[in-house]
């Protein structure tokens, strides 16, 4: 528990409070204390596991029986498809499944959640498309890539922005300040004030540039 000193009374002792009340920690049903209120965020991740998770410390896995089944390190982290749980750390990011084992066996440096069965990682390599049997496809290299919608991810290099497939092939040119999916299959690319349409196939429906 946080407690100011007896000099920083007042506005600094009203900070505490509301620190304290911001924590999270695990009783039983009888009252007793199993974890002190220590947590930023307690929330289901998988199936009758529990991640009690500490921005600034230790996070812990536990099952619904409040068993510690996993201690881990994470600035922040996120559920995404495919069953996975996308863990991310100042210089790296972790897959994990159900049995919190590590999902594939690369170094990874950041990354994203997956869409559609793909993901972006970046590597040694730079930014690549991973899939989730754990193969990797190389492209080109640019600041960030991510999935955005249906077979298609973004690339950037800042400020422009392109797209790419799933199969690594090039759709629209990074050279575009703004893309905007105007359905599922039509974007709109905006460059130096004038607006084009092309598909996710990347087929032009209307190039003015």
């Amino acid at each position: 528990y946080l407690r100011p000193r007896k000099k920083n009374l007042g506005k600094q002792a009203d900070k505490h409070k509301k620190i304290i009340k911001r924590r999270k920690g695990i009783i039983t049903k009888q009252g007793r204390l199993i974890y002190p209120c220590k947590f930023d965020k307690i929330e289901k991740v998988f199936d009758n596991i529990y991640l009690c998770y500490n921005k600034f410390g230790t996070s812990i896995f536990i099952n619904s029986q409040g068993d510690t089944i996993k201690t881990i390190k994470v600035k922040s982290f996120e559920s995404t498809s495919e069953g996975l749980l996308l863990c991310k750390n100042d210089y790296n990011v972790q897959y994990l499944d159900s049995t919190l084992s590590l999902v594939f066996r690369y170094k990874f440096y950041d990354g994203f959640p997956f869409v559609k069965g793909i993901t972006s990682v970046k590597t040694r390599r730079g930014w690549q498309v991973l899939n989730r049997n754990g193969n990797l496809l190389s492209v080109a290299s640019y600041q960030e890539i991510k999935p955005i919608a249906k077979n298609t991810l973004q690339a950037r290099e800042h400020p422009k922005k392109g797209i790419y497939n799933y199969n690594g092939e090039l759709i629209v040119p990074v050279e575009f300040e703004r893309i905007i999916y105007v359905s599922s299959t039509i974007m709109q690319v905006i460059k130096e004030g004038k607006a084009g349409y092309i598909t996710t196939k990347g087929e032009w429906i209307y190039n003015p540039f």
